[in-house]
């Protein structure tokens, strides 16, 4: 093993020690770091062949986090396709672990929380808007944003 490609597989490594990372993230932040395309490869490779790099997994691994932090399924799919996990494998991960009925629970949890936050908004239609773009900006949809505080609204 030549020292570029020994000092590029200790960094890689450094950076997997410290969190998960994609295929791409790790590719950016090596090439960043002026080490040439054929070894960032082949580190790559190493690392994806002993298991210490896995888009599949990461992925996994991401939503199940976002969902922990009370994101929806829009914004975990956005995140993932930021951190350059194929749109094919983010559709797959999502019809697997999404499930329609916790998606449903997690955003009236949000919402709960969200509409606490806002019992000082005097006006119904203020506190209505909020509510609903906080909501969509945590990646749930419009119509489930609505579904969930028409259900919720009443209880304050």
């Amino acid at each position: 093993m030549n020292d570029e490609r020994r000092a590029a597989m200790d960094k890689a490594l450094r950076f997997l020690s410290a969190r998960a990372h994609s295929t791409r993230e790790l590719r950016d932040k090596l090439l960043a770091r002026d080490f040439s395309v054929g070894v960032v490869e082949s580190v790559l490779e190493e690392c994806a062949r002993r298991g210490f790099l896995n888009d599949r997994l990461f992925a996994e691994f991401c939503l199940e986090e976002l969902k922990g932090r009370g994101y929806g399924p829009r914004k975990c799919m956005m995140y993932l396709r930021n951190k350059g996990i194929n749109p094919a494998m983010i559709e797959e991960v999502m019809a697997e672990k999404h499930d329609a009925t916790d998606e449903l629970s997690q955003a009236e949890e949000v919402m709960r929380r969200k509409l606490r936050s806002l019992e000082r908004e005097k006006d119904p239609i203020k506190k209505k808007e909020k509510a609903i773009r906080f909501m969509a900006g945590r990646g749930f949809s419009f119509e489930l944003a609505n579904r969930v505080y028409a259900r919720l609204a009443h209880i304050d």
